[in-house]
């Protein structure tokens, strides 16, 4: 099961100066993200010095297996992202203009075409399914409803292959899988993942 390893929140209080420049930065951050006008380096850095509140997960470890997942052979791959702060997550698409891809092409273009993300596993979905995480996805835009965590691939007891999901209902997120062996899979399926 990931464990939360570190909240590095500084007990400092900040001077008036540097809160009137955090509210703006946000603000204009937010801004872009809301109106499409992503610049993702300058996002992902402005994010970087804004964030005054980290959280390090430790999601090199097993992620917790579903009851839904073959007995005995319950992982197919899962990849060790390590430790990583997971205040800095972010989605990104595989897709290029395709109405849908294979669940096969669907991974292989996340090795591919995501070379500087850390695509994240069932720990760091197992840490988001839970409320009081929720507040750490915050940040994604609205129209973000399907966030897929490719780095396992659960066996399921019906000889399929899934990868675990998290689904925003309204304001709220529920875990759920996606099939990749003969499915397809669609441009809102993003992929959760850090910088690198």
């Amino acid at each position: 099961m990931a464990k939360r390893l570190a909240d590095t929140n500084q007990n400092q209080i900040p001077a008036a100066e540097q809160i009137d420049a955090f509210t703006r930065l946000t603000h204009e951050l937010h801004q872009s993200f809301f109106n499409d006008e992503v610049n993702r380096d300058r996002v992902l850095d402005g994010l970087r010095k804004l964030n005054r509140k980290k959280l390090h997960l430790d999601c090199g470890v097993e992620p917790e297996i579903p009851g839904w997942a073959h007995k005995g052979e319950s992982i197919k791959t899962h990849s060790s992202c390590g430790i990583v702060d997971l205040s800095m997550i972010a989605a990104e698409s595989v897709f290029r203009g395709e109405v849908s891809l294979s669940g096969d092409e669907y991974l292989a273009r996340v090795q591919e075409e995501l070379p500087s993300f850390l695509p994240l596993n069932a720990c760091a979905r197992d840490f988001f399914v839970k409320s009081e995480n929720w507040k750490f996805l915050a940040h994604l835009p609205t129209r973000i409803d399907f966030l897929i965590f490719p780095g396992t691939v659960f066996n399921g007891a019906d000889k399929n292959l899934y990868v675990p999901d998290l689904r925003r209902i309204g304001l709220e997120w529920r875990e759920g899988e996606s099939r990749i062996k003969n499915a397809l899979m669609y441009p809102r399926f993003l992929v959760a993942v850090v910088p690198k």
